[in-house]
């Protein structure tokens, strides 16, 4: 879920699935591992904070997850563990020694770390938000009350105290994720500048290139740049050049024909295989391809009768006219009378 709102930075809430030990009925027999993976990727990058929730019914010493929580997060940094369901636990403490063991985690997660451990109303039928956090808060009271009357000896208050009820938890994430933005606002700063600044000069170009628009004489040279730039570029290409993306601009023989719908020449049934034909080529090489394989099915077609006096009007009509050049044309002549 992303929040958004006018007054403040973003925040983005993932809800992973929750952590097992075997397949429900009906899953893969993979998904307690492909579970853990999925939840390790998303824990993993540094940036984000991890609200790990186990319920009181849990013993810490029986916690199968808390290694799992030290290989994403060995020093607890990023790391906010919740017990919920709290108000369930309360009558099993008589005494302040077990509930302040209870609320140290008994020694699971290191003297410096204390989770949270919290409760929600039992009626959550339809109510206004305003009577549910207000429910909330009576939850808490009521929490600390017992502690404080139902237990011999109370607990330490000093310690564990800002660790006990939703209310604490609440201001506790706020201030995590306020020390957060603080932290990160050099950086953001440093990027909104770089934006900026690249806007700025986007911005630059564009009135410069919609100022050129008015001066016709000005758009003329750009024209004549522009074409320019394509001839010499696909003078380039004819040439021969290796420069380019074979995968993206290089086609086959048959990934010409493909490309230009006609699969076979006019009046040729057999399969022509010009050579290189299954290579991925471009420009000259491509353009001489081409010339081969008209080449070929020039060579494929059968000459149809021509008679004697057909060619000799055509010959005859040239005499010592343009030498070789003359013959060709001669031949071309031919060629068209028999089409």
């Amino acid at each position: 879920m992303r929040a958004e709102y006018a007054h403040c930075p973003n925040l983005t809430i993932i809800d992973t699935p929750g952590l097992v030990l075997k397949p429900m009925k009906g899953e893969s027999d993979a998904t307690p591992e492909e579970t853990l993976s999925m939840v390790k990727s998303i824990a993993s990058p540094p940036h984000r904070l991890l609200l790990f929730l186990q319920q009181n019914c849990v013993e810490w010493r029986s916690s199968l997850w808390l290694d799992t929580i030290r290989e994403i997060d060995p020093s607890f940094r990023r790391n906010m563990i919740i017990v919920s369901k709290f108000d369930n636990r309360l009558k099993e403490f008589k005494e302040r020694w077990e509930i302040d063991s209870y609320l140290s985690a008994s020694g699971y997660l290191g003297d410096n770390i204390h989770p949270f451990f919290v409760a929600l109303p039992n009626n959550r039928g339809t109510t206004t938000n305003e009577e549910f956090r207000s429910q909330i808060c009576q939850v808490d009271i009521n929490v600390l009350r017992h502690l404080r009357e139902k237990v011999k000896g109370g607990f330490n208050k000093e310690k564990y105290a800002p660790c006990i009820g939703f209310t604490c938890l609440r201001k506790h994430l706020e201030s995590k994720l306020q020390k957060r933005y603080k932290e990160a606002v050099p950086a953001t700063l440093a990027l909104l500048e770089e934006r900026c600044i690249g806007v700025s000069a986007d911005l630059s170009r564009l009135e410069s290139k919609l100022q050129a628009t008015t001066d016709v004489a000005q758009l003329r040279i750009s024209a004549m740049f522009h074409a320019a730039s394509i001839c010499t570029h696909l003078h380039h290409l004819l040439e021969g050049a290796a420069d380019l993306d074979l995968e993206l601009w290089g086609l086959t023989t048959e990934e010409e024909q493909k490309h230009s719908g006609i699969v076979r020449w006019p009046r040729i049934t057999i399969a022509l295989e010009p050579y290189n034909f299954s290579l991925k080529l471009y420009g000259g090489a491509a353009f001489e391809i081409i010339l081969h394989e008209f080449h070929c099915a020039a060579y494929s077609m059968k000459c149809p009768p021509l008679s004697r006096e057909k060619v000799a009007n055509i010959l005859l009509a040239r005499p010592e006219r343009g030498g070789s050049s003359g013959l060709t044309e001669a031949a071309a002549d031919i060629a068209r009378a028999a089409a």
